[in-house]
């Protein structure tokens, strides 16, 4: 927070897609420095995505993790979905149903990890958009979303209430 005196460290949120999505998750479960997080169509459990991904997905993880055969252990470890246990924020989860690269299981496996250890959490689905929001409504509501976590749980107006989001009645 010093580093960066635009930064109240009390009050910051992170988000992200696909990779970012993986980031943010293992933010929230890994640090406290994050109050709200939304992840956008992210690989949360490798094990699973393994039988999940298409081949550039394959090759990708492959690449990076190694052979799942050998290296199992590479698979667990990278995974986001073991530190639900301690994520202590709010997390929002987006998700294109038709995504062939990160397909919405992830997502759907990631919130019943949440829901099991009692963490608050919400997935918002978007039929038809694969991996990436391309769809001008559905990125403007998955971003009024975000905005609408952070203002909430970061307990800040962006402006003077003249235009969305604003803080929502508590």
């Amino acid at each position: 927070g010093d580093a960066f005196p635009a930064v109240d460290a009390d009050r910051a949120g992170v988000f992200g897609g696909s990779g970012g999505g993986l980031m943010t998750v293992n933010a929230l479960g890994n640090s406290d420095a994050f109050a709200a997080g939304a992840a956008f169509y992210g690989v949360y459990d490798y094990e699973t995505f393994v039988d999940d991904t298409d081949d550039i997905g394959w090759q990708l993880m492959k690449r990076e993790l190694g052979d799942l055969a050998t290296d199992l252990d590479n698979y667990r470890e990278a995974s986001p979905i073991r530190t639900v246990p301690d994520i202590e924020d709010p997390v929002l989860v987006l998700h294109g149903e038709e995504d062939t690269r990160v397909p919405i299981s992830q997502s759907e496996q990631l919130c019943a990890e949440l829901e099991k250890h009692g963490k608050r959490h919400e997935l918002q689905a978007y039929p038809e958009e694969p991996h990436g929001f391309s769809q001008r409504e559905n990125v403007l509501d998955a971003y009024t979303r975000v905005a609408d976590l952070f203002a909430k749980y970061l307990r800040i107006d962006p402006d003077a209430g003249s235009s969305r989001p604003h803080r929502p009645d508590e």
